[in-house]
């Protein structure tokens, strides 16, 4: 960036560490000679969108957001296509897109120097819509990844207060009552072509392979290959989780019984039933189709480019 380079933040002041944060980004900026940077805060009901609309509209010359995973993908969102960089300083519970796009970083003076300085790199994204049981429709963007089934059930419900006391281990202790319930009729169109699908546990669709605890659930997923993942997860018993659980640890992309990986462009999943759906963490209940579609190069972020280059697998 030019000494004449407007930044401006995004910051969820519901996070730790939020104030810190704007503290590096007024230090870093002002030792690079840059004007001083312009702060937003995020509310419950704008989370992210409106505030990185008005940075555009400002003239921003990158939008640098803390907080977690749906802040990131709100101001990612407005940003696709703008040709204006995105930084991340990771302040979320679980930081999913931070870790996969740029990878791990455990002091924040790091991450903020990282979305100041780092190489751009222009990385794909995922669109979605939602067509509800009412007739509602939702189109939203997504950077990480989509679930239909029962995983979006288990997400739904994680409680904020467990996931202020022990993090990303929230997820998994609310997943765990959900891995023997019975799995859910649907049909998968994979573009343009019906897959042998007639039930899962959960459909995932997603451009990040990596989750919090090292563990890999789309191990092939390239941010910049113009691809997305989708993974058909279907154990038939308990004892059937455990070739899923170990696949996912060992980050090996081989074919397990209960999982099939594709790489697609575009997929249509109709739920039997209209079923819940998650969009980076985001739950929605009563879905009665989704159809999901890359969006290749949408967006440039500020970061460590050759970690986005690799599948999950490798990295």
């Amino acid at each position: 960036m030019t000494r004449n380079s407007r930044v401006y933040c995004v910051i969820n002041p519901a996070r730790k560490h939020h104030l810190r944060v704007w503290e590096l980004v007024q230090h870093h900026c002002a030792a690079l000679g840059y004007p001083p940077p312009t702060r937003f805060h995020t509310t419950v009901e704008h989370p992210g969108g409106l505030q990185a609309e008005q940075a555009l509209h400002a003239g921003a010359d990158i939008v640098i957001v803390a907080g977690g995973d749906g802040t990131v993908r709100n101001v990612g969102t407005v940003l696709a296509h703008s040709g204006v960089a995105l930084g991340i300083v990771p302040i979320g519970t679980a930081n999913i897109f931070h870790l996969n796009a740029i990878g791990k970083e455990r002091r924040l003076d790091h991450s903020v120097r990282t979305a100041l300085m780092g190489t751009d790199t222009p990385i794909d994204m995922g669109k979605v819509q939602l067509e509800f049981a009412s007739g509602q429709v939702l189109d939203d963007r997504f950077l990480v990844v989509v679930g239909v089934g029962r995983d979006a059930l288990s997400l739904g419900g994680v409680s904020p207060r467990l996931k202020r006391a022990i993090g990303p281990g929230a997820y998994f202790a609310s997943g765990m009552p959900h891995l023997m319930r019975s799995p859910l009729a649907m049909q998968v169109e994979v573009d343009g072509q019906r897959l042998e699908i007639d039930a899962a546990w959960s459909v995932l669709v997603g451009n990040c392979g990596v989750v919090p605890g090292g563990i890999t659930i789309l191990p092939e997923a390239n941010l910049q290959d113009g691809k997305l993942n989708l993974l058909h997860v279907a154990p038939q018993s308990l004892i059937g989780w455990l070739p899923v659980a170990w696949r996912g640890l060992r980050g090996s992309n081989r074919t397990t019984r209960g999982m099939i990986d594709h790489h697609i462009e575009r997929v249509t999943i109709i739920p039997e039933i209209p079923a819940a759906a998650q969009i980076d963490g985001d739950v929605w209940s009563d879905v009665s189709r989704i159809t999901i579609a890359v969006d290749p190069a949408a967006l440039i972020i500020r970061g460590k480019a050759p970690t986005v280059h690799e599948p999950a697998a490798n990295r």
